[in-house]
């Protein structure tokens, strides 16, 4: 019997579209579920504060979701 899911591919597909989102990520970027729906996890609690935005505040506060910046050398 098919469960209802409350995942989002649209918000998947925005954080896929950062810059430095991570290659190999599935829907437990948000969710604990790597199929999406049932429970989020603190990121995706904070995605969805921000309105779904991904603020710099995520990006420091988060950086296992997220590409490091490389550093520019001089």
């Amino acid at each position: 019997m098919p469960t209802k899911t409350l995942a989002h591919p649209t918000f998947f597909k925005q954080y896929k579209m950062h810059p430095r989102a991570l290659e190999k990520a599935d829907c437990s970027i948000c969710h604990f579920d790597p199929n999406g729906g049932d429970k989020l996890q603190q990121f995706g609690l904070d995605f969805a504060q921000a309105e779904y935005e991904i603020t710099e505040k995520m990006l420091k506060q988060y950086p296992n979701r997220f590409r490091q910046e490389e550093k520019k050398l001089n």
